[in-house]
């Protein structure tokens, strides 16, 4: 531990792991003067604090206590604008007592950005509710780790104190959550979007286990946060209308009557009085057919959009099977896909702000194959005259490997 630069008045940035000999609520560990140093590191702004295991090497600096910053009132911590809590580990130990003390040493006022990575320390959201009003970007989660602490940063079954620290807060503007399912999330998100989702810019949301988001989640997205820009989110594959086949996206003969609806809707609109703050041109809630799709294309601010697609064993638009005397996996269709990519990017119309749209097909059972999908402008300059031109691209790649019959154990 280098405590000089630690405790230095030109330290801005720290991205420091306190190591520890075993990680648990007593021990020996650095916390203590790592407290001591930054403490003095009065114009310190970003903190990225992470808990390791000591390699067993000789250590001066390791001292029993709490496996957490020992706050004691009077200490006056600097004024940080970003902090960063062991987001993967949960070694440490946000208890009570310990949060809401640090609630007191530190002035809160300028911290802007939390990443708590994938937890939820309920006790340090409950101390800093109604401290940091002006936060404007969050990174939780609902992921039980094996860390040491773990007991601690899952707030899964006290989601009420989650709740009231969002609404203390007056306009998020980047969410970023993770979860093994999406039962928590779901829980949440009602108070997240009703309070913020004007406000919201980034919205991302990552699982361990294949959650796709319903429909009717995307709708409710679309409704409460109109001026979204970034979205990395799970999707559901959707039945077609009128018959059982799993799709992605309209087909093209449903698309065109749905806007040939909405032209006509424009032409008697033009014939009465618009209600206020109704577009002719926006699907009403209740309207017929509504999809994924038309969600994600009525996000006229949309720059970036991701998705992540847990393909069905008769997802047939997209993947095709090998015959039924050969062995293999299911293959994805690379020119229905890319021609469905096309579509979306064009669906958002030529004034939309779009940047890149990318999927990620995740394949059926007995496969490890993934396929990445991009679709992206592309600016190039023609060599005949030196204009720059654009042009629409589609790329393609994909990891994993086929299924083996070699390899299968019916004894696993």
């Amino acid at each position: 531990m280098d405590k000089a630069i630690l405790s230095s008045s030109n330290l801005h940035h720290l991205d420091f792991t306190a190591l520890a000999n075993q990680p648990q609520a007593i021990c020996f560990s650095e916390m203590y003067e790592l407290k001591r140093c930054l403490l003095q590191a009065r114009n310190l702004k970003i903190l990225c604090l992470r808990v390791g295991v000591a390699s067993g090497a000789p250590n001066d600096d390791l001292r029993e206590g709490p496996l957490n910053l020992p706050f004691r009132d009077g200490d006056i911590f600097p004024a940080l604008e970003e902090l960063k809590l062991d987001p993967v580990l949960q070694n440490y130990f946000p208890t009570a007592g310990h949060c809401e003390i640090w609630s007191r040493c530190m002035d809160w006022s300028q911290l802007h950005t939390l990443d708590f990575g994938w937890g939820t320390p309920t006790a340090l959201f409950q101390a800093l509710t109604g401290r940091v009003a002006q936060l404007k970007t969050i990174k939780f989660g609902f992921e039980n780790n094996y860390g040491a602490a773990s007991a601690l940063w899952n707030a899964s079954d006290d989601i009420e104190v989650l709740e009231r620290f969002i609404n203390s807060i007056d306009a998020l503007r980047n969410v970023r959550m993770h979860s093994l399912d999406d039962d928590a999330m779901q829980k949440v998100r009602p108070t997240l979007l009703a309070k913020h989702g004007r406000s919201l810019r980034s919205l991302e949301a990552d699982y361990l286990k294949s959650v796709a988001w319903e429909p009717e989640h995307f709708y409710a997205l679309a409704e409460t946060a109109p001026e979204i820009e970034i979205l990395r989110l799970p999707m559901k594959v959707q039945k077609k209308q009128g018959n059982n086949k799993l799709s992605v996206w309209p087909d093209e003969s449903a698309t065109q009557k749905t806007w040939a609806v909405a032209r006509l809707k424009k032409l008697f609109a033009s014939y009465r009085p618009q209600k206020h703050g109704n577009s002719p041109w926006t699907a009403s809630s209740s309207a017929a057919g509504r999809s994924i799709h038309s969600a994600l294309t009525s996000l006229r601010h949309l720059r970036q959009l991701y998705l992540k697609m847990y393909l069905e064993y008769d997802s047939y638009q997209l993947i095709s099977y090998p015959g039924p005397d050969e062995w293999g996996s299911p293959q994805i269709k690379q020119k229905v896909v890319r021609d469905l990519m096309l579509r979306l990017w064009h669906d958002f119309g030529r004034k939309s702000p779009l940047e890149r749209i990318e999927v990620t097909f995740v394949s059926p059972g007995g496969s490890t194959k993934i396929w990445y999908y991009s679709v992206f402008q592309k600016w190039q300059k023609r060599a005949s005259d030196g204009i720059w031109k654009s042009r629409v691209e589609v790329e393609m790649r994909e990891e994993g490997r086929d299924y083996d019959p070699n390899t299968f154990d019916p004894f696993c």
